[in-house]
């Protein structure tokens, strides 16, 4: 392809691709968490961080199960509550309000953000057991819906082990 040539339609992507990549972040955001008790300050950012790109995957996988496309992926943004709506519109099922209000978490205050970057003052983000709580039922919906797409798909890792789900952070 040279440079003058059209970029290449978005084929690519597939559910399992996202849901590999989200299982990956999640997985390496369970890692982390292991070593977070007690832990105060910045420190569970980077767990954070993993986990809400994590759940961002999830859901990106169950929209283009039922065929989402690029564009429409980017109009929704980063936007977790919007991309939440919107895989509820396609049948995903996430109802729990402890998981729609991770989603209002990682939306608030551009915490998404705050998890990557240096930000003085203080903000109210979702504790790690809840993410933990909230990927793992994403992951589970995820894998449901995109098995209803008659796509094969494996089951998802299970959520963090008990002994670390009750952090200080």
């Amino acid at each position: 392809m040279t440079k003058n040539d059209p970029v290449e339609p978005f084929t690519s992507t597939t559910p399992i691709g996202f849901i590999n990549k989200a299982e990956a972040y999640r997985v390496g955001a369970q890692l982390l968490a292991k070593d977070l008790k007690g832990v105060g300050g910045w420190a569970g950012d980077p767990t954070r961080y993993l986990y809400y790109h994590g759940i961002e995957l999830y859901l990106k996988a169950a929209l283009i199960s039922v065929g989402r496309t690029e564009t429409q992926l980017r109009s929704i943004g980063h936007s977790f509550v919007k991309l939440a709506e919107a895989c509820n519109k396609a049948g995903l099922g996430l109802n729990e309000p402890e998981d729609l209000n991770v989603m209002m978490l990682i939306d608030g205050g551009r915490n998404y953000i705050k998890a990557r970057y240096h930000y003085v003052g203080a903000f109210r983000v979702a504790t790690v057991q809840a993410l933990d709580s909230t990927a793992h039922e994403l992951a589970i919906l995820t894998v449901e819906m995109v098995r209803r797409s008659e796509v094969q798909v494996r089951a998802p890792r299970p959520a963090l082990p008990y002994e670390y789900r009750f952090q200080s952070n």
